[in-house]
């Protein structure tokens, strides 16, 4: 059997007896597999570290898009769309918005997490974008979504070795997409992914050699029980793994992340690392029968397997690299997001995807939008101040209800269309909180996104919750601005000002403990700028005018 970044299942049976009738319960938990034999890497090589981020080495200030597929492979040629699984559309759509909420730390249970982490916890700055082109070029009938039957046989499921061989023969090009594989795995899986081939961040040259992506094994496999979230809407998922933190997890392995006790089994004696100093090390997963109890913030297994009981009153147990049930898991760390970050930048096929995006600036003024709450319409209007130098083959709009995570509502505009009318998908979600944003898009991906406007209970740009625009004073000015930045950062951020030609003219370092930012353009001609905000709560975006 390969060594894949397995999410194994170990099924435990409880034999009971009723009125001298035997029966079976199975409850699954969460088990990964690796091994630290057949290494491929050169002891001799340099490492990289995640201190590489902190020395600006490694630097990756904006969001990254990742154009994504997922291949459905469904198990019977009688199943339609929507049966058995071949998973519909929403469904799929779903688990994008759960994911994304998760890798951006809009999760809604981020605020479960300890207060002794709430400092560590961070956004990766990373989206998975449903693809719209093939690598042909065409545009896809599903966004983001390639159906495929294949026959598993009489046994119903595929084995690794057959999901490795569909991988060789159908992957789409994983310099260009992130390629998930979703069909019926054994019954002891949940999912496994491969890692970049990066073998100089630390930990990684410990990963067994066939758990590293090549150019025709590479991505993300999922079990379809697992796949989607119920977070969403209600498709039947198998509980406790509902809310689509399968993939949450198997990504950050993609992305470079390992488990906190390190790579392979845990080690009793504490001696492994996941080479993150902000995850306290652990001698043993939070998995278990009975995994509800690490829900408990009072349960006694918070330092059950904590190697370090003097800085740390528990382990860490809620990271989304752990074991626990999806409804535990709520953040990523700063430590996590820089080999992220190192991976982006450095990693072959993972440094490519949407490189060649559009890199243009699109942006909405909340005057122009427009709100008709009787009939639950919102028309939507952007201007792009800058085209940017890559071509730009249309617009698509994204709409999140009540912050449950932005997902399509527009095909593909022409890249001339500067205006787009939603039509709700019903009557009540005209009183709820809708958020819009635009991207524009080529075959290669997508360009960074718009500020969001929200309109809530038919009011446009009434302030939201996480607010998307900072406070810039004055505007105009003569060269000095200065911005309230308090409500927009948690740990660290990355100002930029960016010339009308889409030239990044000046960069500002931020901490959490700066509440104004003064910006001097005194040097700079008069015009027009653009001032980005990157940080872990997102990327916020806000014009000014040099006088």
């Amino acid at each position: 059997m390969l060594s894949k970044n397995k999410y194994l299942l170990t099924i435990t049976v409880f034999l009971f007896s009723v009125t001298l009738v035997f029966s079976q319960e199975t409850q699954t938990f969460r088990r990964c597999g690796n091994h630290l034999v057949n290494h491929s890497y050169d002891p001799s090589l340099p490492r990289t570290t995640s201190a590489l981020r902190l020395s600006q080495t490694i630097n990756r200030s904006q969001k990254s898009n990742l154009p994504t597929i997922v291949h459905i492979i469904y198990t019977n040629p009688g199943f339609s769309i929507g049966t058995g699984n071949n998973l519909s559309y929403d469904q799929i759509a779903s688990q994008f918005q759960a994911t994304n909420n998760d890798l951006n730390k809009k999760n809604i249970n981020r605020f479960q997490t300890l207060e002794e982490f709430q400092f560590d916890a961070t956004a990766l700055n990373v989206e998975i974008k449903r693809a719209l082109y093939d690598p042909q070029g065409n545009v896809l009938q599903e966004e983001g979504i390639n159906r495929m039957y294949k026959d598993p046989g009489s046994k119903g499921y595929f084995s690794t070795g057959e999901i490795e061989d569909i991988i060789e023969q159908n992957i789409w090009d994983p310099n260009r997409y992130v390629n998930i594989w979703v069909t019926a795995l054994p019954s002891n899986y949940l999912g496994y992914a491969f890692f970049p081939n990066i073998l100089t961040l630390s930990g990684l040259d410990e990963v067994n050699s066939s758990e590293i992506a090549t150019t025709s094994k590479d991505g993300v496999v999922i079990d379809y029980r697992y796949f989607g979230s119920e977070l969403v809407d209600d498709f039947g998922l198998k509980r406790p793994y509902h809310m689509g933190r399968t993939l949450t997890h198997e990504l950050g392995h993609y992305l470079g992340i390992l488990h906190p006790w390190g790579v392979g089994s845990a080690s009793s004696d504490c001696s492994k690392s996941d080479y993150c100093e902000d995850t306290p090390a652990i001698k043993g997963t939070h998995s278990d029968t009975n995994t509800t109890s690490y829900c408990d913030q009072s349960t006694e297994f918070h330092t059950k397997y904590l190697c370090d009981t003097v800085n740390y009153s528990s382990s860490m147990y809620q990271n989304f690299m752990d074991y626990t049930n999806d409804s535990c898991m709520t953040l990523f760390t700063n430590d996590q997001k820089s080999r992220v970050d190192t991976v982006l930048v450095a990693s072959t096929a993972r440094k490519t995807i949407n490189q060649n995006a559009p890199n243009a600036t699109v942006t909405m003024d909340v005057d122009d939008i427009i709100s008709d709450k009787e009939n639950g319409i919102n028309k939507i209007v952007w201007e792009v101040p800058d085209e940017g130098t890559r071509e730009i083959t249309g617009y698509i709009i994204e709409r999140s209800l009540e912050d449950k995570g932005f997902t399509y509502c527009s095909p593909i505009l022409d890249p001339s269309t500067r205006s787009y009318t939603d039509y709700l998908p019903s009557s009540e979600d005209a009183e709820k909180k809708v958020s819009y944003r635009v991207f524009a898009v080529n075959k290669d991906g997508f360009s960074l996104e718009s500020n969001v406007i929200n309109i809530d209970n038919g009011v446009v740009g009434l302030k939201p919750n996480s607010p998307r625009t900072f406070s810039i004073y004055p505007n105009p000015s003569n060269g000095i601005f200065h911005l309230a930045i308090g409500d927009f950062i948690s740990h660290v951020g990355l100002i930029e000002v960016i010339s009308s030609t889409g030239q990044v003219v000046k960069t500002f370092d931020l901490s959490q403990h700066q509440e104004v930012v003064d910006i001097d353009l005194g040097n700079l001609p008069r015009g027009t700028y653009f001032v980005r905000l990157n940080s872990d709560f997102g990327v916020f975006n806000q014009r000014v005018i040099k006088q």
